[in-house]
């Protein structure tokens, strides 16, 4: 098994013990769900700050591209960007979601959500997070 395997398999996990804990109302949300099986193979929503193989997305709307503290891993493209202080707005996450090479070519998002309604529930979800 590859590593990407194995993490979209935690995540999985992981959206099944979200989903048990879950009031019936934030289960039915279309974001969490969406968040959970797409973006949780690589991003966290800790409050804590801990970060996995991509950075930290909590409270993320808001903030400025490139620049969470003790995220080392950044792509060169986006310590790049992070130097024109771009704030993460919710019209910039839809932009970024839809295409992320072409919004920061270089950077290292392997993976877009086509559909705009799937990029809506993302951003939607995400802006609850804080």
């Amino acid at each position: 098994m590859t590593i990407k395997v194995l993490r979209q398999a935690a995540s999985l996990l992981g959206v099944a013990c979200l989903l048990a804990l879950a009031s019936p109302a934030q289960a039915q949300d279309p974001g969490l769900l969406k968040f959970w099986t797409t973006c949780g193979a690589c991003h966290t929503l800790d409050t804590t700050g801990g970060h996995s193989e991509g950075p930290n997305l909590w409270g993320i709307v808001g903030k400025t591209m490139g620049v969470l503290p003790r995220f080392a891993t950044y792509s060169a493209a986006m310590k790049e960007a992070a130097g024109r202080n771009v704030v993460w707005t919710e019209e910039l996450l839809d932009r970024w979601l839809q295409n992320p090479q072409a919004m920061v070519p270089g950077n290292e998002m392997e993976f877009s959500l086509d559909a705009a309604a799937d990029r809506a529930a993302v951003i939607g979800y995400l802006r609850t997070q804080r």
